[in-house]
């Protein structure tokens, strides 16, 4: 019998020194203990907690025995656009507050970095590992510089005011902690307007899933 059984105390410990192709199960005279869970999570996290509830199981590994996980090309992807419009609004911001005040104390118009220097910061931002093969991999560049695109036509007609940027936030309820990270937070003039990027398609009708992100945050 295989060690393994024996170890399992499936079959009997007696060393068997030849084969005798028969498998002989033995139920424990004890059941074994229930695993008993010490030190639970006491941070969560929007994303941890839309995991339990699709999935527990995926939770405890994920997030309580956090085992290592692979990445994907979607992950991949995610990373580079964050990423990209991270570095791309910071760098809107640095003008903004570089610019010259005339002698009538008015402003000059913020401007925004060129489409072209978008794409420069989104070639040096972009992640080049778990794309399966090269299709997969210029498919999702060629998206991305879509939705850049599409990004940078909107801001040009609705100038960005950027209050956050990636600015990640603990709140603390009770012994727990809440944690997440806002993609961005423009000013506006009832406060402010918080954006959540997605990468994927374009959903017909949003979620409670979505609503509820935002309303957290």
């Amino acid at each position: 019998p295989s060690i393994f059984l024996q170890e399992t105390e499936l079959v009997p410990s007696e060393k068997v020194t030849k084969a005798t192709g028969k498998v002989v199960f033995t139920r424990p005279d004890h059941p074994p203990k229930r695993q008993v869970y010490q030190d639970l999570p006491k941070v969560f996290s929007y994303s941890s907690v839309q995991t339990f509830l699709q999935c527990p199981m995926e939770y405890k590994y994920a997030h309580y025995l956090k085992l290592p996980l692979p990445g994907s090309p979607y992950l991949s992807f995610c990373i580079t656009i964050h990423s990209t419009l991270q570095k791309y609004l910071e760098e809107y911001e640095r003008n903004i507050q570089t610019l010259q005040i005339d002698l009538f104390g008015t402003k000059a118009k913020p401007e925004l970095p060129s489409f072209d220097r978008l794409l420069e910061i989104y070639k040096s931002e972009w992640v080049d590992e778990w794309y399966p093969d090269k299709n997969s991999k210029e498919g999702y560049r060629a998206k991305g510089q879509e939705q850049l695109k599409a990004f940078y036509e909107h801001s040009k007609n609705n100038l960005p005011r950027p209050q956050f940027i990636e600015q990640r936030f603990n709140l603390k309820i009770g012994e727990f902690n809440f944690t997440g990270k806002i993609d961005r937070a423009d000013i506006n003039s009832g406060g402010l307007s918080i954006m959540d990027y997605k990468t994927g398609s374009a959903k017909k009708k949003k979620t409670d899933e979505d609503v509820d992100q935002l309303r957290i945050y």
